[in-house]
């Protein structure tokens, strides 16, 4: 199955928990093209935009591109795996306004990981988040990978944390 969520300003305000919460678990698939584009996600109390991929589950290619994430309780955009998931593609890119949130402003972290992830968080404005400003944490990533990151403005802290497991 694919997803596209895509200009979705109703997540705002009072929402208990995450303003967009997706979760791919077991043996689900998640298939091209999948994307979470241009929402505005702001007031929640849980994180702005969650994205979790467990157990078996797989993500072939998913784009968070263009999202405002403000004023939520926890991170602006998350992206977390657990279990052994099978992972493509990743792309955290053109967001306009990451800020005010209770958690990092943008976290990934990758454990376990299936596949040969490609990770690419690039051209975000992250600021004023009571944790770090974007973190990205990979573990026991099994296989070749990449991560890139760039042009990202206002005072953003980087944390690479990258323990290659040879097979």
């Amino acid at each position: 199955t694919s997803m596209q969520i895509n200009h979705q300003d109703a997540v705002s305000g009072t929402t208990l928990g995450d303003g967009i919460d997706v979760n791919v678990s077991n043996s689900a698939q998640l298939l091209d093209p999948s994307s979470i584009n241009n929402n505005t996600v702001s007031g929640n109390t849980g994180h702005g935009i969650q994205v979790s991929l467990n157990d078996n589950g797989a993500i072939n290619n998913l784009t968070i591109d263009g999202n405002s994430s403000t004023g939520n309780g926890g991170n602006g955009i998350g992206f977390l795996t657990s279990g052994t998931p099978t992972l493509g593609n990743l792309s955290i890119s053109n967001s306009t306004d990451i800020s005010g949130n209770g958690g990092n402003g943008i976290q990934v972290q990758i454990n376990n990981v299936a596949g040969v992830p490609s990770i690419t968080v690039d051209n975000n404005t992250v600021q004023n988040n009571a944790g770090l400003g974007i973190t990205v944490d990979g573990a026991d990533m099994c296989g070749p990978h990449s991560i890139e990151w760039g042009r990202t403005r206002h005072k953003v802290i980087f944390i690479i944390l990258l323990l290659f497991l040879l097979l």
